[in-house]
């Protein structure tokens, strides 16, 4: 059991760091920073509720750029290494097929959980910006870029004297900055002002974030399914096809079946929805009927995840079987 153990681990942590040093990984992940803070500085005409149309706006960014990197994701820990034959080095090991399998995808869990939790403290930034409605927060939008632009000199300077990964470096970096820098800017006010510590974060704004986090979970499962089955160019024509598909899946059940019918709960079970993801407001909910909302989500994330990753497991099995 130790064994299985410290290979799963050695598996998973080996993807992360792999996807953590990828170069399109950097650039999704300046981009979701990037288009955090162009939404937050776009004006609008919001009638109090700019702090909602931030949000949602946000989240669908991250959902996109988390969902496009997920499917890459795939093709890099998974599919290079089965063009390039790594997986068969891997297996000679000897490490099992389940052990591997759920490595990888837990490898690019774990770069999921990195690129949101960097968008989480981004997204929080954006709602002190906004917090008053007719202006933008000049002093949290001028130490916002000064971090990033901070961190990118920092990574360049690194790359110049040491050698290593500049992408993971500065990735690690920035994640490091905006979360220290967010947290020391919330012991001031707006523009600098006294005021309570974190007095115009909307801090419930971070848990709607759980809830893409488990929707991307359920994709890197199916990709996980597509790289053993199909080649890299299929794959990426499969990410899109289940991105879109899951979009609308509600919707297409609902023209196959009744709202109440067995069998399109049974077909809920195996095929994606995005839609149930999407953060409802919870403001006249008691937090006991917030708690199960979540767990019931995260059961079904876990059990779609499992699922798929088992069906990756055995048609992996039966192409080793018939290669042999």
């Amino acid at each position: 059991m130790k064994l299985y153990l410290q290979q799963f681990w050695a598996v998973a942590f080996n993807a992360f760091k792999v996807l953590l040093g990828d170069p399109l990984f950097f650039i999704i992940y300046i981009f979701i920073l990037g288009g955090t803070l162009l939404i937050a500085a776009l004006p609008g005409f919001t009638l109090g509720g700019q702090l909602h149309l931030v949000i949602e706006q946000i989240l669908a960014l991250v959902f996109l750029a988390g969902a496009f990197m997920t499917v890459i994701s795939a093709t890099k820990v998974m599919g290079e290494d089965l063009l390039q034959g790594m997986i068969a080095t891997i297996l000679s090991r000897p490490v099992s097929p389940t052990v591997l399998l759920f490595g990888k995808w837990t490898g690019i869990v774990m770069a999921n959980a990195f690129m949101l939790l960097t968008a989480i403290v981004a997204a929080l930034w954006a709602t002190r910006m906004v917090k008053v409605e007719h202006s933008v927060e000049i002093l949290g939008v001028v130490v916002y870029l000064t971090v990033i632009l901070m961190s990118l000199l920092i990574g360049v300077i690194h790359h110049y004297f040491k050698d290593g990964n500049f992408f993971k470096f500065v990735n690690i970096l920035l994640f490091v900055l905006l979360s220290v820098s967010f947290l020391i800017l919330n012991f001031w006010g707006y523009n600098g002002e006294a005021n309570s510590y974190g007095a115009l974060v909307d801090w419930s704004a971070a848990s709607a974030f759980l809830y893409i986090f488990m929707a991307l979970n359920i994709l890197a499962a199916m990709m996980i399914t597509c790289s053993v089955l199909f080649n890299i160019t299929l794959v990426l024509v499969a990410g899109g096809i289940i991105f879109f598909f899951g979009l609308f899946s509600d919707f297409f059940l609902g023209l196959l079946f009744t709202q109440t019918s067995f069998l399109r709960a049974s077909f809920s079970l195996f095929f994606p929805d995005w839609q149930m993801f999407w953060y409802p407001t919870l403001s006249d909910a008691s937090i006991f009927n917030s708690m199960l909302y979540f767990i019931s989500h995260f059961s079904h994330s876990l059990f779609q995840s499992c699922f798929y990753i088992i069906v990756a497991i055995i048609f992996f099995e039966k192409h080793e079987v018939k290669d042999i």
